[in-house]
């Protein structure tokens, strides 16, 4: 009998109830018992106490230096700060922070690593950001800045099980950036953003980028200059109206490519779909199998990439052909509507790459296109109750009797 080895499934759940030793509350009317300032009761606080705030506006820089739970009464409750509204020092490994509008950033200084994740969850961040590193989960967010560059930026883990999750965030005229090790990039929508989506920076390695939708911002999703971008995953993204659809950008001579693009939409670029701007180190290895670029103007191939089991149709030239690339029409349901389902009889289902590893999540081969593959769309599309946001399994393939190791994680609001 085949074993399985269940080695590790990491609950991350945002759990909003109090949780904490003692609740403490924030009020500016004055309740009996409460603090009239979020640093003040910080500062009375033992490490797992719980401090929950009021309604009103609270013009505070506030520093978390222990482990709390931080949480609005609901979104009227206002944090305005001239820099940072809150900035997560040593010692605040475990911290949540839940349910503010935040009109100044919130930072997590990069020589603190974590034990625990720092939890940022259903927060409004306007006119401002995220910075952040280490083990943490950034999710069900939203952002709004006036124009361009990010709303969220992070610098990767120190460990491949202590990732930085970032997740079913929204972001309007914002994007997110990210370097290091170990950043999972999960179901989160981005749009209207005059100068990017997803951008890598500082040698990232290690990384997802899943499920993602992108749409209207001037670069979908680019591979920055002057970066080494190792073992990464880009797959199930759809990336509609982005005049350069996926970016390798300039810069830096032969920079360090491996890694996977599958299963991603590229729709209605003015310019590229896919666009090289630099030269690759020869030992890069970069393979795109079933994607569908449709309705684009051109593409110019990444250097040392394998394309094959790709729908190129009305999108220009197909970067370095395979034999399996197809021409066809994919008959997407209905793409001006922004269903990007496949039609019975479409060209592209059971027509992605056949190696059991991207088969759909019914085992059957994998279909091109965001649907298609183990991480298909249709897993973020719905997002109540718990959802699994990472799953492997190593090797993926056994022979009968051997062990396999499943290691995943999970969120839940």
């Amino acid at each position: 009998m085949q074993r399985i080895v269940l080695f590790a499934i990491i609950s991350l759940i945002i759990n909003f109830a109090t949780t904490g030793q003692t609740l403490r509350l924030v009020d500016q009317g004055g309740t009996p018992g409460s603090y009239p300032t979020i640093s003040a009761a910080v500062a009375a606080a033992n490490p797992g106490d719980t401090i929950k705030v009021l309604s009103g506006i609270y013009p505070e820089s506030v520093v978390i230096p222990k482990k709390l739970f931080v949480i609005a009464q609901d979104s009227t409750v206002d944090v305005v700060s001239g820099a940072n509204a809150f900035t997560f020092n040593s010692g605040s490994s475990g911290s949540l922070l839940y349910g503010f509008t935040l009109r100044g950033n919130v930072y997590h200084p990069r020589n603190y690593a974590q034990n625990e994740p720092i939890v940022i969850a259903n927060n409004r961040f306007i006119g401002t950001y995220i910075d952040f590193t280490y083990w943490s989960i950034i999710a069900n967010n939203y952002f709004i800045k006036s124009s361009g560059d990010y709303g969220i930026r992070v610098y990767g883990s120190d460990s491949s099980h202590k990732r930085i999750i970032i997740f079913n965030n929204r972001l309007d005229s914002c994007g997110i950036q990210f370097g290091g090790n170990y950043t999972s990039i999960i179901a989160n929508t981005i749009k209207d953003n005059s100068a990017y989506g997803i951008l890598t920076h500082s040698n990232p390695n290690d990384y997802q980028i899943i499920a993602n939708k992108i749409s209207n911002c001037a670069r979908g999703i680019v591979f920055s200059g002057n970066s080494h971008n190792t073992n990464f995953v880009v797959s199930n993204n759809l990336l509609t109206n982005c005049p350069i659809g996926i970016n390798n950008a300039g810069g830096w001579i032969g920079p360090l490519f491996t890694g996977v693009v599958s299963n991603n939409v590229v729709y209605n670029s003015s310019n590229y779909a896919v666009l090289n701007e630099q030269g690759l180190n020869g030992a890069s290895s970069v393979y795109f199998y079933s994607n569908i670029f449709s309705s684009n103007t051109n593409n110019v191939s990444f250097a040392s990439s394998v394309w094959d089991y790709n729908c190129f149709y009305n999108s220009g030239t197909i970067p370095t052909p395979g034999i399996n690339n197809i021409t066809n029409d994919p008959l997407f349901v209905n793409p001006s509507n922004g269903d990007f389902h496949l039609l019975t009889g479409s060209p592209c289902i059971d027509a992605g790459h056949p190696t059991l590893i991207y088969s759909d999540i019914d085992r059957t081969r994998n279909d091109m296109g965001i649907y298609g593959g183990s991480f298909t769309m249709s897993n973020y599309e719905n997002l109540s109750g718990p959802k699994v946001i990472s799953l492997f399994t190593s090797p993926t393939q056994v022979l009968k009797g051997n062990d396999i190791i499943i290691t995943g994680s999970g969120i839940s609001k």
